[in-house]
């Protein structure tokens, strides 16, 4: 709850085309887990990422002075085998998505995810594409 006039920010994630560095995993545990795409206005990281959508969330819930912008953030880690223990220890849904297979299903899916994100690992390291939305209203008075 916000005192009127008060102001509110918060940071989400964009589209999944523009978040590689979670989409792809998600994408590859999907298709190996035969498990289905979220229903159209479900929650999800990148649900609110859309054009306008929370804009319009704002707005509905009564804010003005709405104003969202699109914030680069790549991900940096020395490779993209630092990230996929990054990923393993950090991303829970991952592993909620995986439950369903056999241990050596989630070894091949985990493999096919560090081949599909190798290609965002140079010479200085694995760079994977994020970017924020960061968004800011004013509570009506």
């Amino acid at each position: 709850m916000l005192r009127p006039g008060g102001r509110i920010s918060a940071i989400f994630y964009s589209t999944a085309d523009r978040n590689a560095f979670f989409s792809i995993p998600v994408s590859i545990i999907r298709r190996r887990a035969q498990l289905p795409a979220p229903a159209p206005g479900q929650p999800g990281p990148f649900s609110l990422g859309g054009p306008g959508v929370i804009e319009a969330a704002l707005e509905r819930a009564g804010f003005t002075d709405v104003d969202v912008r699109r914030v680069p953030a790549p991900l940096s880690l020395p490779s993209t085998a630092e990230y996929l223990r990054f990923a393993r220890e950090s991303f829970g849904a991952l592993h909620q998505m995986l439950a369903g297979l056999s241990e050596r299903e989630r070894e091949e899916a985990w493999s096919e995810i560090e081949r599909e994100l190798s290609r965002y690992e140079t010479a200085g390291g694995f760079e994977g594409p994020c970017e924020l939305l960061v968004a800011a209203g004013t509570a009506p008075a």
